[in-house]
C-alpha cells in the first residue's frame, strides 16, 4: 500500500484573504476529507485543482503497449525515444516558415456544423 501524502491547495470560497495571500497548501492523506475552513484565518475554503506530479516506479516502455514516444529537440524536429516508427520526425523548411510567420493555423473542428 502506498502511503502518499499529496499537497492540496485551497482558496477562500467567496472573497480574497490578505492574511493567507489567496491560497494555502495542506499536506493531507488521499482519503482525508477536504478542509472546510482555513487553518490560519478561519474563512470557508474550497479545494482547487493545481499542478500534479506523479512518480511511477521504473520506466514505462510505451513500445510494449503499442505506442511511440517522440521528444522535441528543436522547432520542427522530434526524435523517437521509445516505440516503433521513424527515428526522426522533421518539418520541411516551408512548414517551419509558415509556423514562424503565423500562417499555419490550427485546424478547428466545428462540432455543431451539420
Amino acid at each position: 500500500m502506498n502511503s502518499a501524502m499529496p499537497v492540496y491547495e485551497y482558496e477562500p470560497e467567496d472573497r480574497d484573504c490578505f492574511m493567507c495571500e489567496g491560497r494555502i497548501q495542506a499536506l493531507q492523506g488521499i482519503h482525508e476529507e477536504a478542509l472546510k475552513h482555513c487553518p490560519w484565518c478561519g474563512l470557508d475554503v474550497r479545494r482547487v485543482i493545481s499542478n500534479v506530479t506523479i512518480k511511477l516506479p521504473g520506466v514505462i516502455h510505451n513500445e510494449k503497449k503499442g505506442f511511440t514516444t517522440w521528444k522535441r529537440t528543436e522547432t520542427g524536429v522530434w526524435e523517437k525515444t521509445d516505440g516503433a516508427g521513424p527515428d526522426i520526425l522533421m518539418a520541411s523548411e516551408a512548414q517551419k516558415k509558415e509556423f514562424r510567420e503565423g500562417k499555419k493555423k490550427p485546424k478547428v473542428i466545428d462540432l455543431d456544423a451539420e
